[in-house]
């Protein structure tokens, strides 16, 4: 045994009896030559090290079986060895293995020593695998693969990865005993050895895809039945040479098994118990049905195609009687065409695979789980449109490659049921994106209903769709059994029409690799069940009964968004962004509310941002209604947390119905950040409650204008999840728009403020076959700075704390209270619409006060420029008015915006349509910045200042140009600009260079690069235009003058 380095040893090894065991990678020596002799009787072996600590570079030569019969060279520990080998030849005929464990169905984990990235040289001998370790050819290229060369595997495990070339042909064989396994994980190159395969060989998978892991030369099956398995149920192996012998398959685990060979010869049993044995002709199974047994839950397909199964012979499997599990399945592969299925379906589950459409219009009398891999499933017709599938669950979406999509659309009254096994039990689930990176869709429309415990996005990769245009899904998950849209993959429920109630329980984004929007538009109604929790096991023949916990986001990307006259309501439960739970040790996650148009959620309170570390929460109210009692931030994260919460206010309404402080902020966290943009604040609070808001309204400030599309990508089954992070602020908030499958642009919710530079953008989800890409996210300032608060409702509201918001103040109902003296911002005009404002002693300054209908005003006084009564009502006075005499012009500069609207249109240098028509824009920018300095153009276009400039393109800016002074004032206005300008000031052209479609056209040669224009005092329009042909692109300026 060396167990040190000996790197200054540079002699010749040769092993001729006995064991040499290594412990370091230089226990031979440092150099690669000379090269390690294994002589017959002699072994070398690895030493017992922690993992992955050993490669020796050295060639080894072996020969012989060792001194015990366990292999010249060898590894007897439960260790790792991923790089132990690079170079290995045989000089006579050789066996490799040693004690090391190896467990079967082999998951690669233990006792395993590699050949990795190099060669094998079999010098035309044969290499034995013995003893229970297992050899792993990871990237090897085999070498001296004559007519001589074969494997024979007669324990443990022989594993072939990635590109791993063994060479040869069919004259080569590897032999696989009973016990022993061959291994393939994700091998890129066919096999075209002949394998023969005995009772109890083991034939086995751990990962790759359809084109991978294939058999292409012929397969004998000595007897008994060999043993096809592997470590998961997502991957993928091919046998495509012919199968002969005595001999039979056992088909026990390791995902799919294609036999693509149509005219197979073996004559043993098949017997599929777990996992999927596809078969591409009856020619592939000789024997079948005489001799097939589908049981537990494996599954066999049949392909249809005009070389495949015919309907006919499907029926008659069919009714065979070789389904004998109700858990396991008959799967149908609409390869070539679509296909209607009359004939009745088995008492076993129901499969389905391939592109094509496959409609069943015959009965099921006794049913089992349903699949759908690939392509559409159409139900409408099967069994009468009433299929109970009692304890047995439904999965759209299971093949694990991203090519795929399941759908199973269900129309009319169709309706698909499960057990509801009541509270606290497991329920059958309704899973839709499923194993690893499959696609599905459900759609549900007219009256037709599924009910079942919702599990949308389940694995990693995966993605999950439903589109619910009307009917009913009845989420029967709960405590034991959570619904989720996101599990740890990507989940996407739309609802336009019809119900989704939920009985407990329920989740967007579960954990942190999670992304799950819930869409909610049109009519679409979304019900959380709450009150008394159910007894242990009872509840299942009431749709309204609960089943414990909340409905809210947890540890990844969570989004409620709703519009139209859609609706969320969660009873007596709360809303959580965030929720307190230990997935991901109670870190982290994003959780979004965003409701517009007419839209409306009630729930009891909603909580936000409450996880430790750093967790965002953001709250949109663009429209609609968010009744509750209150916000509250935290409550349960611990001290040391940098969680965030944002609400904005444009145009929704929050209705407040608990007394008391309307956003509260729990322990060891930092205050929401309540921000107004131009839709206004609207608070309510109903008769009888007297609410406070006791955090500053703040107006919005630099936000994210505009984000731009680079790729498209294409094949998305669902709009992507849009995550903003970084840029120093907080709140923004957007979503993807798809059209026909590709992300054509996007829709900014919520611009939200701070933010200081570009933030970053990333695109998450959504099943794409090709991704889509973003070129750049672009600040701006907000279109307007008016955005004011309207207080609503018979009830009071008191503002506890200075606020900044730009608007008006507006009371239509109830009374408002500001009882802070910066409660209402300097300058806020006050109108009051049916309510009534008391200044409680303090003293508010504005320009203008409006009364429309009845209102009071009470207490303190009040400095305006007017006071104007309109219409019918009563207007009752108990403050001390004051009238002022300002200037109005100096309040119209205050009202002023900053900037000017920034736009781009593609298509030519001297592009001169309308603004609207803008492929970029507008933003408000501060600066002409696109103009500023120059560059070259390279990759189609070039950036200046953060602005994109591609070729054949024009820049437009759009604003107004003030004159301050009492009097007219002389202008001078130079261009020096490449490729072309154009300036309009009041609608007159004064530059124009190389816009020669418009007149005047000013520059010619080095003439009319300046003017000097008059302009009387006050706003002047102002439109510029530059463009981009090709080459650089800018302006160019030198000062000189000192």
């Amino acid at each position: 045994i060396l167990n040190t380095a000996n790197p200054a040893f540079t002699g010749p090894v040769a092993v001729s009896n006995g064991v040499l065991e290594i412990a370091h990678s230089q226990s031979l020596g440092a150099s690669i030559q000379p090269a390690v002799t294994v002589a017959a009787g002699g072994a070398l072996a690895l030493g017992q090290v922690p993992n992955n600590t050993i490669t020796l570079a050295k060639t080894v030569m072996i020969a012989g079986s060792g001194p015990d019969s366990l292999g010249a060279l060898r590894m007897d520990y439960d260790a790792l060895q991923y790089n132990a080998f690079k170079s290995v030849a045989l000089s006579d005929d050789a066996a490799i293995g040693g004690n090391g464990p190896t467990p079967l169905p082999y998951n690669g984990s233990r006792g395993r020593f590699d050949i990795r990235n190099g060669t094998l040289d079999f010098g035309g001998h044969t290499l034995s695998k013995v003893g229970s370790s297992s050899l792993i050819l990871t990237a090897t290229r085999a070498m001296g693969v004559t007519l001589g060369a074969a494997l024979d595997i007669q324990s443990g495990v022989l594993g072939l990865e990635t590109s791993t070339d063994l060479g040869g042909s069919s004259a080569n064989t590897a032999a696989v005993a009973a016990g022993a396994g061959l291994d393939f994980y994700n091998l890129t190159l066919p096999v075209a050895w002949s394998l023969s395969l005995a009772d109890g060989a083991h034939l086995s998978v751990r990962s790759g895809n359809t084109n991978q892991n294939i058999v292409a030369g012929p397969v004998t099956l000595t007897g008994g039945q060999a043993i096809l398995d592997g470590q998961t149920s997502y991957a993928h192996n091919t046998i495509a040479g012919p199968i002969s012998g005595p001999g039979g398959v056992l088909k026990a685990y390791g995902g799919t098994t294609y036999l693509r060979h149509p005219a197979n010869t073996f004559a043993g049993l098949i017997s599929v118990t777990n996992s999927l044995l596809h078969t591409y002709a009856p020619g592939s199974v000789p024997s079948a049905p005489a001799s097939l047994t589908v049981s537990g839950t494996g599954e066999f397909a049949v392909r249809h195609a005009a070389d495949g199964w015919s309907t006919a012979q499907i029926a008659s499997l069919a009714a065979s009687g070789a389904f004998t599990s109700r858990t396991a399945y008959l799967g149908i592969d609409t390869a070539e065409a679509d296909l209607t299925y009359t004939a009745d379906w088995p008492a076993t589950g129901l499969s389905k695979l391939g592109p094509y459409a496959l409609t069943l219009t015959g009965d099921w009398p006794v049913t089992g789980p349903i699949r759908v891999h690939d392509g559409t499933l159409d139900l409408d017709g099967f069994n009468g449109g009433a299929i109970d599938l009692g304890a047995y669950g439904v999965q759209v979406g299971v093949d694990n490659w991203a090519a795929s999509c399941g759908i199973l659309p269900l129309s009319g009254s169709t309706a698909i049921t499960t057990d509801d096994n009541g509270y606290n039990r497991a329920q059958p689930a309704i899973g839709v994106g499923t194993l690893g990176s499959s696609r599905g869709v459900l759609t549900l429309d007219d009256n037709a209903f599924i009910n079942g415990r919702l599990h949308v996005g389940r694995d990693n990769t995966s993605a999950g769709a439903v589109y619910q245009t009307g009917g009913v899904f009845l989420n029967t998950g709960g405590a034991a059994a959570d619904g989720r849209i996101g599990e740890s993959g990507f989940g996407y429920y739309e609802i336009s029409g019809g119900a989704l109630t939920n009985k407990g329980y329920t989740q967007l984004s579960h954990n942190s690799s999670a992304y799950g929007t819930l869409r909610v538009k049109g009519e679409g109604r979304v019900v959380f069940n709450s009150g008394t929790v159910a007894a242990q096991g009872t509840g299942g023949d009431n749709p309204a009964a609960y089943y414990n916990g909340t409905l809210g986001t947890r540890a990844g990307f969570g989004h409620f968004h709703l519009s139209g006259n859609g609706t969320l309501d969660t009873g007596s439960t709360s809303l959580d962004l965030c929720m307190w739970t230990d997935v991901n040790s109670y870190n982290n996650g994003w959780g979004f509310l965003t409701l517009d148009e007419n839209a409306r959620v009630s729930a009891n309170i909603v909580t936000l941002a409450n996880r430790n570390s750093s967790p965002l929460a953001v709250v949109t109210l663009k429209g609609g209604v968010l009744d509750t009692k209150y916000l509250r931030k935290g409550g349960n994260n611990a001290a040391g947390n940098t969680a965030q919460a944002a609400i904005n206010f444009d145009g929704g309404t929050l209705s407040v119905r608990e007394t008391g402080s309307a956003v509260r902020t729990g322990a060891n966290n930092a205050p929401a950040i309540l921000t107004v943009h131009s839709g206004g604040a609207v608070i309510d609070t109903p008769a009888g409650i007297g609410a406070t808001l006791d955090l500053p309204l703040t107006p919005a400030g630099t936000g994210v204008a505009f984000i731009e599309v680079n790729a498209q990508g294409s094949g998305y089954i669902a709009p992507p999840a849009v995550l903003i992070t970084g840029g120093g602020g907080v709140g923004a908030v957007a979503e993807a728009v798809l059209s026909d499958g590709a992300v054509s642009g996007f829709r900014i919710l919520s611009p939200g403020t701070g933010y200081t530079s570009d933030p970053s953008v990333s695109l998450n989800g959504g099943g794409p076959l090709t991704g889509a890409s973003i070129r750049r996210a672009t600040r701006g300032l907000p279109d307007a700075l008016d955005g004011g608060l309207i207080k609503t409702g018979a009830g009071t509201l008191t503002l506890t704390a200075p606020n900044t918001y730009r608007g008006p103040t507006t009371i239509a109902g109830g009374t408002l209270i500001p009882a802070h003296e910066e409660a209402l911002p300097d300058g806020s005009d006050l109108i009051l619409a049916g309510g009534m404002l008391v200044l409680s002693g303090g003293a508010h300054t504005n320009r203008s006060t409006r009364v429309t209908g009845d209102g009071a005003l009470a207490s303190g006084s009040l400095t305006t420029a007017s006071l104007v009564k309109d219409g019918a009502g009563t207007f009752d006075i108990s403050t001390r008015i004051t009238p002022r005499a300002d200037d109005l012009d100096a309040a119209i500069r205050d009202a002023k915006v900053p900037g000017l609207l920034e736009y781009r249109l593609n298509g030519a240098s001297v592009n001169t349509n309308a603004v609207d028509t803008a492929a970029y824009g507008p933003v408000v920018q501060l600066s002409t910045r696109a103009l500023f300095g120059n560059a070259a153009s390279s990759g189609g276009g070039a950036t200046l200042n953060g602005a994109w400039w591609p070729d054949n393109s024009v820049y437009v800016y759009t604003g107004y140009l003030w004159n301050r002074e009492p009097t007219n004032v002389t202008w001078t206005f130079m261009q020096n600009m490449d490729d072309t300008f154009l300036m309009r000031l009041d609608g007159n052209v004064i530059l124009n260079k190389g816009f020669t479609s418009i007149l005047p056209y000013r520059v010619t040669a080095n003439a009319g690069t300046h003017c000097t224009v008059t302009l009387s005092p006050g706003p002047h329009a102002l439109e510029i235009r530059a463009g981009q042909g090709g080459g650089g692109v800018g302006g160019y300026w030198t000062k000189s003058d000192g």
